[in-house]
């Protein structure tokens, strides 16, 4: 006879008398029962049918969430959770947020029975959040979450950063346009003695050991792309990135975009994805592009003023912590999102399992058909897309069919 479930919840009830509910070792929440409990005496398998319809205890190839539970369902802002979760028949489980930005997001521990040890601190950028947990076994998946709120009524007294913008935005980079682009700063702080800005590299205006608690600037102006940080007292230093793309060229207005998009692209600085190093200048960095297959990911700032120079991206089966791709379709291109082969630079369809790589040059007399070649000081567009035909009907996908999201791993080495 199975063991396993007995280990995971406890179950008060006497089969002579009759059950009426369940009590978990989630905070004593109790579930009422509506119906038998039934032992299968070949099999081991406990059943119990419950107010909702489902099953509580499950064959083995099926899995299942018992419990998954904060100890605190409304807080204050700044106050933190602990989550456990209790789990069955699962090789995997995965964290995500719904409706803002928390530390629930990635990979957790999918052990037969309650997981961790002790709960696990979930912190929060606002309120209220959705936290899920959703858990497979590669044959189903199921899909649980609880939504934190706000506690009414109740005043904080505890220092925090309350909000830190760029142009309206709280995301942690924000995309602007030159030439002209401007950045406009906001901060708001609660009991709080001081706070300091500061930036790399300097942006003017954005530089000093005492801003206040709570302030405006005036539009800042963005010629490269900048972080930007906000250090209040003894809280954790929060940072903002800019990130600067030059004027787009007038003629990508009529780029053609791949099929089967949904979503609005992906957008960020080749430098700041390549561990703050411009292209062609270290070969010791990693590259990670995460995004979904109904968008597309554009990098801007891919370029280099060496002349005569060879560079190739290197590209390796994905890291366990991120969904690996089926196929990528890779092009450099003066316009975002350009990967029209007679419109782009070039363009190359690789799987990363095969370790592929993509050699680029600045030498012209260099074979079109070999290199990427690109003009030493112009800047271009690195696009990727989950699909090897961009422009067929099919949509694109991961390398699990069921997964959504994907990224592709690369970095440079040099070539000779």
């Amino acid at each position: 006879m199975r063991k396993r479930s007995i280990l995971i919840i406890t179950l008060l009830f006497s089969f002579t008398v009759g059950a009426e509910k369940l009590i978990f070792s989630n905070n004593d929440e109790e579930v009422n029962i509506t119906g038998d409990v039934v032992i299968d005496n070949q099999s081991g398998d406990v059943t119990v049918t419950t107010e909702n319809g489902s099953f509580l205890i499950v064959p083995e190839n099926q899995p299942v969430i018992l419990g998954f539970f904060p100890d605190e369902y409304d807080i204050t802002i700044g106050e933190s959770v602990g989550v456990s979760w209790v789990v069955a028949n699962a090789d995997t489980c995965n964290a995500s947020t719904v409706g803002n930005n928390s530390t629930w997001e990635g990979n957790r521990t999918a052990t037969d029975g309650k997981n961790p040890p002790s709960p696990e601190v979930v912190l929060f950028d606002n309120l209220p959040a959705t936290l899920q947990l959703e858990c497979s076994n590669g044959l189903s998946s199921v899909t649980e979450s609880f939504t934190i709120s706000e506690q009414q009524g109740v005043i904080s007294t505890d220092p925090s950063i309350d909000s830190f913008t760029v142009n309206g935005s709280s995301a942690t980079s924000v995309v602007v346009t030159g030439p002209g682009a401007t950045a406009t700063i906001a901060w708001s702080a609660s009991d709080v003695s001081t706070c300091a800005a500061s930036s790399n590299p300097t942006l003017l205006g954005w530089n000093s050991a005492s801003i206040g608690t709570n302030g405006t600037t005036s539009p800042l102006s963005i010629t490269e792309t900048t972080t930007v940080s906000l250090d209040c007292d003894n809280l954790p230093v929060q940072t903002r990135t800019i990130i600067f793309q030059t004027q787009v060229d007038p003629a990508c207005a009529s780029t053609v975009l791949p099929n089967n998009l949904t979503e609005g692209p992906v957008q960020t600085d080749y430098t700041l994805l390549n561990d703050g190093f411009p292209f062609g200048t270290n070969d010791d960095t990693n590259a990670i592009a995460d995004f979904n297959v109904t968008q597309y990911m554009e990098i801007s700032g891919f370029s280099t003023s060496q002349t005569n120079f060879r560079r190739k991206l290197q590209f390796f089966p994905t890291p366990s912590n991120f969904n690996s791709p089926f196929a990528t379709t890779m092009s450099i291109s003066r316009c975002p999102g350009d990967f029209n082969p007679s419109t782009a630079i070039c363009t190359r369809l690789f799987v990363t399992t095969q370790f592929p790589q993509v050699r680029i040059s600045t030498n012209p007399s260099d074979d079109p058909n070999t290199f990427c070649v690109i003009q030493p000081g112009q800047s271009y567009y690195l696009n990727f897309l989950h699909d090897n035909d961009p422009f067929d009907q099919t949509p694109g996908r991961c390398g699990f069919q069921t997964d959504s999201r994907c990224a592709v791993f690369f970095n440079e080495l040099e070539d000779q």
